[in-house]
């Protein structure tokens, strides 16, 4: 059975781990993830939202397009 998990907010110290189990976390040190909106790479510092698609966890960056995007 597939479980729905909602996570409204993390803190920024259980971001890693969160990341961590989805096997993301090195892929953002590589330099591996872009926005899913707006190709721009992923970083700790830009990062801004995940969100669950189809299973599976998709990033977004702090660019004000994708921020808008995001809140619609």
């Amino acid at each position: 059975m597939r479980q729905k998990i909602e996570i409204p907010a993390i803190h920024e110290k259980d971001l890693r781990n969160i990341l961590d189990k989805f096997n993301l976390s090195e892929k953002i040190d590589k330099g591996e993830i872009k926005c899913a909106l707006c190709n721009k790479q992923i970083s700790w510092e830009n990062l801004f939202a995940i969100k669950i698609l189809n299973g599976s966890p998709v990033l977004f960056c702090d660019e004000p397009n994708c921020i808008e995007f995001l809140n619609k």
